[in-house]
């Protein structure tokens, strides 16, 4: 058995956009910025290093609209993760 869950936390970074797919399946794509903190060897401080991430959510209901970074809302998403090349 393959458990394949992703849990992702982060601030928007830029108004969300809904397409649709030919076969009528609606795709919700928009970035997400998550900060890290990482030691610096030199000075011992923590630094922070923005990771940010793209995202498409396949299958979006339309609850899920508007979203947008001028919210200011933190967002959450659960579900599996697939890497497109």
């Amino acid at each position: 058995m393959a458990i394949n869950r992703v849990t992702i936390m982060g601030n928007l970074t830029r108004d969300a956009e809904l397409r649709k797919k030919g076969d009528a399946t609606s795709v919700l794509t928009f970035g997400l910025a998550i900060n890290e903190k990482n030691k610096d060897s030199e000075t011992g401080e923590y630094v922070d290093a923005p990771v940010f991430v793209d995202c498409a959510l396949f299958g979006a209901p339309k609850h899920l609209l508007p979203i947008s970074p001028r919210e200011r809302r933190f967002r959450w998403m659960d579900g599996s993760a697939t890497t497109l090349g």
